[in-house]
């Protein structure tokens, strides 16, 4: 799980934006406030905003901290197990997630942790199965569109994909993430006209503008149009600023090439 956008639906349950709620004024004295002084919302508060920092030991401790006065909360157990599988600790962060579903068996939220700690384990039935319960629980809950259509993907189905990805977009029609994953379904299935469309709607929100960038590039080449896809190239790898992340983007766009039958293009 990322730490939620300002936008996302709050993952404390409250039903109100993360901007509203637990991501209120991130400057505020709660902030620097002492955890001892802090109740629970309040620790909350904090433990989302480590998260969203990076800080992870400090998330998992005020997690803890608001775990020992509401130890029956089940979403907690879910956030805190999110903050345990990004540290890598695939085990506890399960632990903890089952936890919070036997407190609370038709947690949405709940079940879309579950299906992105199957998907980290290597079982990706186990996680589109997931995700089809979070969803089935509520419909819109983008987050669990999202990665089913990111596990359909992995999993070499962009038809299906394409369906869940466009129930995200239905409903949020600026989310950049889902358009340059629309944009890779399509050019997977060789529809170069939607892929084209998708990546330039994603650059237009200035979504991870180096991986739209040159998946345009890439979707340029394939239409011929091969001095416009090396300016796009060119412009594209200017502005990325951390050689790890072309080096990234690179191998995405290489194993995409190789699933559509252009190993020249995959080699280069």
């Amino acid at each position: 799980m990322h730490p939620p956008s300002r936008n996302d639906q709050c993952p404390c349950g409250s039903g109100k934006k993360y901007k509203r709620c637990c991501g209120a004024d991130k400057k505020s004295p709660i902030l620097a406030a002492k955890p001892a002084t802090l109740d629970a919302n309040q620790l909350v508060q904090q433990a989302l905003y480590r998260h969203q920092q990076g800080d992870l030991d400090s998330a998992i401790r005020l997690f803890d901290q608001a775990l020992s006065i509401r130890p029956k909360e089940s979403i907690l157990h879910g956030l805190r197990g999110m903050v345990l599988l990004e540290k890598g600790d695939t085990v506890a962060a399960m632990q903890g997630i089952q936890y919070g579903l036997t407190l609370a068996p038709r947690n949405s939220h709940l079940f879309n942790f579950l299906g992105q700690t199957l998907g980290r384990t290597g079982d990706p039935a186990g996680a589109e199965k997931a995700f089809k319960r979070a969803i089935s629980i509520e419909p819109g809950l983008l987050e669990a569109w999202f990665n089913l259509g990111s596990t359909q993907l992995d999993e070499g189905r962009p038809e299906e994909a394409i369906v869940s990805y466009y129930e995200v977009v239905a409903r949020s029609p600026n989310h950049g993430l889902s358009h340059i994953q629309l944009a890779k379904a399509f050019y997977l299935q060789r529809d170069l006209t939607n892929a084209e469309i998708h990546v330039r709607q994603a650059l237009s929100l200035g979504i991870t503008p180096g991986r739209s960038g040159l998946w345009l590039a890439q979707i340029l080449s394939a239409q011929g149009k091969h001095a416009e896809s090396i300016e796009q190239e060119k412009k594209t790898l200017e502005q990325i600023a951390q050689p790890a992340e072309a080096f990234s983007i690179f191998n995405e766009l290489a194993d995409a090439e190789l699933l559509v039958g252009r190993f020249e293009a995959a080699e280069a």
